[in-house]
């Protein structure tokens, strides 16, 4: 009785809120979207990119930027599409891609924490002698 609720519960959901359809499709979308445009981050890019293009004549600065944000914008559809088949054909989980990402993260974080002021260098085995 309980899972014949539950069910009932689950179809109402999916078929029908506030009189129109909802189904998962529009919540992967939602969600997709928003993604992106956090990856993109288009406004945390912005002053960098105005500081590219202080030398660039005024005409080619929109088009050029307007390439860009195609070209960062076709990739990234680009493996939302594909990206289950690539991870595949590299015999990936998505869990082993979300520990990578995790421990990149962290290696950033420890090198943010931990700077001297200038770029790390290696010693070399001559020096160290």
């Amino acid at each position: 009785m309980a899972r014949q609720q539950l069910f009932a519960a689950e179809t109402v959901d999916r078929v029908k809120v506030d009189g129109r359809h909802n189904s998962a499709m529009d919540h992967n979308f939602v969600s997709a979207f928003v993604l992106l445009l956090l990856v993109l981050d288009p406004f945390g890019s912005l002053p960098i990119f105005i500081s590219v293009l202080k030398g660039v004549p005024p005409g080619q600065a929109p088009r050029g930027g307007a390439a860009r944000g195609r070209y960062r914008v076709c990739v990234l559809l680009a493996f939302m599409f594909t990206g289950q088949g690539f991870l595949r054909l590299m015999h990936l989980s998505e869990r082993s891609l979300e520990v990578a990402g995790g421990v990149i993260l962290l290696i950033i974080a420890i090198r943010m924490i931990f700077a001297s002021g200038g770029e790390f260098t290696p010693p070399t085995a001559s020096a160290s002698r």
